[in-house]
């Protein structure tokens, strides 16, 4: 089975100079918005579906990595500021929920976990 390449190995020098430009996560997205109109063309013009469809995956992926980099950030100022572990499991625990890495049932089963000391000192 043919692997195709991913945005990153297809685009790889010009994300990297549109990140360099604009940041990683905004560099990202309007290399995105760029597929996007180059989209709205390739429809306008009638060119093949599959190429609609590969381009539209490209974006797509852009925007999933930006998701990825500011949920990881975000995890990465909780390990930075949490002052106990209570505190580091929860920061953690609502930056997954907050971002939709898990749902309200998973929260509230981890959420158990918790002694009631441990709850009360993070209020």
């Amino acid at each position: 089975m043919l692997r195709c390449k991913s945005v990153f190995e297809k685009h790889g020098w010009e994300l990297k100079e549109v990140e360099r430009l604009h940041g990683v996560l905004s560099g990202r997205l309007f290399f995105a918005a760029c597929i996007l109109s180059d989209v709205q063309e390739m429809v306008y013009r009638g060119m093949d579906k599959q190429k609609i469809i590969d381009e539209i995956n490209e974006a797509k992926e852009l925007i999933c990595s930006v998701r990825r980099n500011i949920v990881a950030d975000d995890i990465k100022k909780a390990v930075e500021t949490a002052k106990t572990p209570e505190e580091f499991g929860f920061k953690v625990l609502d930056t997954l929920f907050t971002h939709g890495v898990i749902d309200s049932e998973t929260y509230d089963k981890i959420w158990r976990r918790f002694t009631e000391k441990e709850k009360v000192s993070l209020v």
